[in-house]
């Protein structure tokens, strides 16, 4: 892992919440965390299953379809995938295929 990736991966979502926000969703717990622990962290936190804030923003994106703009899709992104174990990468993509998984948690 460089720490130029990271700091890519930290501009990466930042530019992700500024999407969601022209779209109308307002990621700002999110968002404040990259302020924080940045994108690495961050995303970390979210890829939790405890963490109902990254299941009710998945669901959020999703409705809106934009994948695109998802914790799970940077994680799987070739620039920044080094910086995540296999593990993670799996739960990533298992929720990208099965996007209900959010729905009623």
């Amino acid at each position: 892992m460089t720490e130029r990736t990271a700091e890519l991966l930290t501009a990466h979502l930042f530019e992700c919440t500024r999407q969601c926000r022209e779209l109308g969703y307002h990621p700002n717990y999110f968002e404040q965390q990259l302020h924080e622990v940045g994108g690495l962290a961050a995303s970390r936190a979210l890829l939790r299953p405890s963490n109902r804030e990254g299941q009710t923003g998945f669901q959020r994106i999703m409705d809106l379809s934009r994948q695109d703009l998802t914790v799970e899709h940077a994680v799987l992104d070739e620039r920044f995938s080094a910086l995540f174990t296999q593990q993670e990468r799996d739960l990533a993509r298992w929720r990208l295929e099965n996007p209900a998984w959010a729905r009623g948690l």
